[in-house]
């Protein structure tokens, strides 16, 4: 019989899809019982915000009564874990990892992508050699702008606690390997699913106006300026897919961007033909040095030049398929993109190729199981 998997997730399962959903869905087409542990949170919020999240878990959600239905092998739980800031929130958090996880995490793979150590009771269990601990790193909690120096206690003490590491970032992989000397370590980098590879072959469009798409979750670690640069030319359409958080609200009041709200991804990709630029606009803050967005590898499977203003060096390729934007001559500047990145489009295309869910997924799972 194959071992219960149990993720731990600061997101929730409705949330824009992401590679905690790709780990998910993985795991149930391997036949495992899975239960998804929706939003740890991990940052402190103050008591008001600490209520209203309170109450929000205590009701019942229709997203999760359909996606029980949909699936059997799937659970959705809400997660009442807080964050460790204080003796009484680590106080609530082991007994309530106690008397109603304890016994469920027996002989299970416990799949945290959240440092919280009281998510796998602080490990009281520590000789429990039937289950398995996986950490999958993928933020630079050593550098998070909020209660860093409790997310660096934790996550040393998950790092070792952990029976095997995941990373999504080669410069997190060199960092795990020598700085905190992990051995079990694998670097699985975000993929693309199949249906994000654009197969349109008009590449001469002559329009007067330019369509441009984002999709994904625009809050304070987005570069929300990009949006005000292109939109000052009534030339230039941008459509927005996903979340807008309230710092971003005002961008609703702009004539030319549209918001569609949250949408499935084949919804999106069905529409990837009507444009010809895709934003990817991350702010510049150290949280984002080391982050490797799947996004960027599903805007690389668009074919269309990346529109950013980021300092993302760090991603494969990235000075080759994104464009800066400068607040003159916007309309101009699009046309030049358009002419220049023509040649580079099936070499964008065969790198997110080289990144299919798939095959990353079957390499992690292969990891996992091997002692």
């Amino acid at each position: 019989m194959k071992k219960k998997v149990i993720i731990f997730s600061e997101i929730k399962w409705d949330f824009l899809w992401q590679r905690h959903h790709e780990v998910t869905n993985f795991f149930l087409r391997k036949g495992h019982q899975v239960i998804f542990v929706e939003r740890v949170i991990s940052r402190f919020p103050d008591l008001k915000e600490l209520l209203r999240r309170f109450l929000r878990q205590l009701n019942s959600d229709n997203t999760i009564k359909k996606n029980i239905k949909k699936n059997k092998l799937l659970r959705i739980k809400k997660s009442f874990f807080l964050p460790n800031t204080n003796i009484f929130f680590r106080l609530w958090n082991f007994l309530h990892w106690y008397f109603f996880w304890r016994k469920l995490q027996k002989e299970s793979l416990i799949y945290s992508f959240v440092d919280n150590t009281f998510v796998i009771g602080n490990n009281f269990e520590i000789n429990n050699k039937e289950r398995i601990i996986v950490f999958d790193v993928i933020h630079n909690w050593w550098k998070l702008p909020w209660n860093q120096n409790i997310h660096q206690r934790d996550c040393n003490k998950f790092l070792e606690y952990s029976d095997k590491v995941v990373t999504d970032s080669a410069l997190m992989f060199e960092f795990l390997n020598k700085e905190k000397e992990i051995i079990n370590l694998h670097l699985m980098q975000p993929g693309v699913s199949p249906n994000w590879i654009n197969k349109s072959t008009n590449d001469n469009y002559q329009g007067d106006l330019y369509n441009v798409l984002f999709f994904g979750n625009l809050r304070h670690n987005s570069d929300i300026e990009i949006f005000k640069i292109l939109s000052n030319d009534k030339r230039v359409r941008i459509h927005i897919f996903g979340m807008i958080h309230e710092e971003a609200n005002h961008l609703l009041k702009i004539e030319n961007i549209d918001f569609f709200g949250k949408v499935s991804p084949d919804e999106i990709t069905n529409q990837i033909k009507n444009y010809q630029f895709v934003l990817l606009p991350y702010s510049k803050e150290s949280f984002n040095e080391t982050l490797i967005p799947n996004k960027y590898y599903e805007c690389c499977a668009t074919g269309m030049p990346i529109l950013s203003n980021s300092h993302m060096s760090h991603l494969p390729k990235w000075g080759e398929f994104s464009y800066e934007i400068e607040k003159e001559n916007i309309f101009l500047q699009l046309q030049d993109i358009l002419k220049e990145h023509k040649l580079k489009k099936r070499d964008q295309i065969d790198l997110a190729l080289q990144n299919v869910w798939e095959k990353n997924l079957n390499q992690m799972y292969e990891f996992i199981l091997n002692d």
